[in-house]
């Protein structure tokens, strides 16, 4: 299965990606591996904006906005 990568965001050890399985995996850069996978969106990631050194925010083709903390990998619900 090929997932198209959509967005994605540089921090200070890492690469936060949004892709087409409706994921946004955070990467560390030193080994390349993910570290992490973030699930809450329905469709298609097409917006990340890292809001500070532990919070990002993402858009969906869902037609919503999700606040993720990547402490607790989980998302405010707004």
């Amino acid at each position: 299965m090929r997932v198209f990568i959509n967005e994605c965001d540089v921090f200070e050890n890492g690469i936060v990606s949004g892709s087409g399985d409706s994921t946004i995996k955070v990467w560390e850069l030193d080994s390349g591996k993910c570290t992490k996978t973030l699930i809450g969106h329905e469709s298609w990631i097409y917006s990340i904006a890292k809001l500070n050194y532990r919070t990002i925010a993402s858009g969906s083709a869902d037609m919503t906005i999700k606040v993720w903390d990547l402490e607790k990998s989980d998302f405010e619900n707004q």
